[in-house]
Formats: C-alpha cells, structure tokens, sequence
C-alpha cells in the first residue's frame, strides 16, 4: 500500500506529487463517469433513434453550411458507430469502469488503484500515440499530451514516495 504520513512534515515534493495524484484521480472519475454515461446511453439507444438522433442535432448546422467540417466528420463516423454500438458501447463500459475503480483506489492510496491505472495508461498510451500519428487532430493530440503528463505524474508520484520512505 502506498502511504504518506498523516502528521508532521511532508517534505514539498512529495506534497506536490500528492497534489498532482489526486488532480490525476479527479480527471480519471471524470473521464470513466463519462465513459460509463455515454456507454449506457448508448446501449439503451436503437439504431434507428441513433441516425434521427445525429440527423436532428447536425440539421441546423447542415442547412446553414451544407460543407461543414465537423457535421461531415459526425455523418461519416455514424454508419461505423452503428454496426458496432455493442461493441463501443461495452469497450466504454469497461474502460469507464477500470478508471473509476483505479481513480478511487489511487484515493485511498491504494497501491493497486495505482498500478490498475498505471497500467491501463501503459496498454492505451501506444494506441493514443498511433492515432495521433495517422489521424492528427488538435482534441487527439490534447488526449495524448494529458495521458503523458498523466504518466509524469505518476513517475514523480512514486520518485517522491521512493525517496520519503527511504529518508
């Protein structure tokens, strides 16, 4: 279990490596909640109500600019995200889930809620980076830049918790 002393003096790197932990932990409940929410919503959601759904929500965008940049993108993307919204649905689910378990174990201070998101941020890091590369955008790169300070925070976590154990 990874733990900080409750009283006394904590030296200013490891505070910030604590302050930073729980920020990191607050990004991830985010994250997995919204993950498990649209998950849902998308399992409870037909194909059919799906394509009204986009159609009515892109309308007001398509009649004023019939060539716009992210209505064409969202069009393009709904046939794939309908043949497969079982399958998306419960890759958020679970992803949503791991987070939102990882976050409040890293909470605790739980050494396993560290090493569950530290490995998840390990398996999906590649992907982030290979999506990146073949298919740049600016919320791509934002995601990716957040999980590699996501991935500092936690080397500079554990540094600090390595060196105030050791004195």
């Amino acid at each position: 279990m990874i733990t900080l002393p409750l009283s006394g003096h904590i030296p200013q790197g490891v505070f910030a490596a604590e302050q930073a932990r729980r920020v990191v932990a607050g990004i991830k409940l985010i994250t997995g909640s919204l993950e498990v929410v649209f998950g849902t919503a998308l399992l409870g959601v037909s194909v059919a109500r799906l394509h009204r759904l986009v159609d009515a929500l892109t309308r007001p965008e398509r009649l004023e600019d019939p060539n716009d940049v992210v209505v064409l993108f969202i069009q393009h993307r709904v046939p794939l995200l309908a043949s497969n919204k079982t399958l998306i649905a419960a890759s958020l689910l679970t992803l949503g889930c791991i987070k939102i378990v990882g976050a409040i174990g890293l909470l605790r201070h739980r050494s396993w809620g560290f090493y569950l998101l530290l490995a998840l941020l390990l398996v999906l890091l590649p992907i982030d980076l290979e999506h990146v590369a073949r298919h740049p955008a600016l919320l791509s790169g934002l995601l990716l830049a957040l999980n590699i300070g996501v991935l500092g925070v936690f080397i500079a976590y554990r540094t600090a918790l390595i060196a105030h154990e050791r004195g």
